[in-house]
């Protein structure tokens, strides 16, 4: 089973905490990441989901009531030769 990381960010965009678990697939990780993410507060809470050395994507909170906003990590761009 592959072994997930959440980081949580502070409101500055800092890292604030950090779990460790295991998972089944992606799926799962992506469900327990959608937990840590709070927009309860005024600066709310993002996290973001890595897969050992892989990052998945970012979770931030909606400030409308919606649910929580997903966003992959640009890849860069390769030069042509």
């Amino acid at each position: 089973m592959p072994d997930y990381r959440i980081f949580i960010l502070g409101p500055d965009g800092h890292y604030s905490n950090m779990r460790e678990f295991t998972a089944l697939d992606r799926g799962e990780a992506t469900k327990a990441a959608l937990r840590y993410v709070d927009a309860r507060y005024e600066d709310g809470r993002a996290v973001e989901l890595w897969e050992g050395a892989v990052m998945i994507g970012t979770f931030k909170p909606s400030y409308r009531g919606g649910d929580p906003i997903f966003k992959r990590p640009r890849m860069a761009r390769q030069s042509k030769k």
